[in-house]
């Protein structure tokens, strides 16, 4: 298959790709190092991808909501119109996005759009149009929780540009145990329109609290970081954290929890353990 691949022309093979469903293409992509390549450099492809990552597809569209299926293709189609159909090295715009390195956070590129977290800002930039201007929030229109009784601060934001969803997450400073209370605010999440900055039509609410359940209440010495930051899947925001304590043998043991969140329905399931180390 790489013999007979390896002499056509990259857009060639991006178009016989597309004839293939998204299962059978993920497993070539895997297997085989030129078409992993080809739909690394097509955006027909990543779309595609996407969606089914998102679980839909074409093939069942019918039986899913018709209201979000038109809008998912339309976003796509439109989306794929604007691309390019030539792979040569183009310089489509040069921008400046800050001033000063040490206020960046590292670069994120999803759909041909790009966003960072600058200094009290999140900068949004399409990459396809150079006509374009870029969208920018302001920090206190993403993190919208400043007065919160547990004095949240902000920690990541990540961005989905096929379903204009922004997600923010913060944190407490200080996690203080109370005996009485079984379960603790780890994190607060928020999800916005990334292109109007309004509540997301498609969410049963804007913000969710969520908790856990600390499995040595009476420990003074007890720790929660939230590890990177939250990916977005459909309608599932995905969130790392880990927890540190001293054991009775004075070690510190640490436990990994992930919470997932459905943000359309507004529902998060309890942290799940699955590591543990003693240090």
């Amino acid at each position: 298959m790489a013999v007979g691949l390896s002499s056509l022309p990259t857009e060639l093979i991006c178009h016989i790709l597309l004839f293939l469903t998204p299962k059978d293409l993920c497993r070539c992509a895997i297997t085989c190092k030129i078409v992993r390549v080809a739909a690394q450099n097509s955006v027909h492809i990543q779309y595609k991808l996407e969606l089914y990552a998102q679980g839909l597809n074409e093939t069942d569209a019918m039986g899913a909501d018709s209201i979000s299926v038109v809008r998912k293709m339309c976003s796509l189609k439109s989306l794929v119109s604007l691309w390019r159909s030539s792979f040569h090295v183009n310089t489509v715009f040069q921008d400046v996005v800050t001033s000063d390195q040490h206020f960046l956070e590292s670069q994120s590129v999803k759909c041909g759009t790009l966003w960072v977290r600058r200094t009290n800002s999140l900068l949004i930039r399409d990459c396809k149009k150079k006509t374009k201007h870029p969208h920018v929030w302001p920090e206190h229109d993403l993190f919208k929780q400043p007065r919160h009784p547990h004095g949240l601060i902000m920690h990541s934001v990540v961005f989905d540009p096929l379903q204009d969803l922004v997600v923010a997450v913060s944190s407490p400073p200080v996690f203080n145990l109370d005996d009485a209370q079984q379960d603790h605010l780890v994190f607060w999440v928020e999800f916005w329109l990334a292109s109007s900055q309004l509540p997301h039509p498609e969410s049963a609410c804007t913000s969710l609290e969520c908790r856990h359940p600390y499995e040595f209440p009476t420990l003074d010495t007890y720790l929660v970081r939230i590890v990177g930051r939250p990916a977005i899947c459909g309608d599932r925001i995905v969130v790392l954290y880990c927890t540190k304590h001293r054991t009775s043998w004075n070690n510190t043991a640490s436990n990994m929890f992930i919470q997932v969140i459905d943000w359309r329905k507004g529902h998060v399931e309890r942290g799940m353990n699955y590591m543990q180390v003693y240090i």
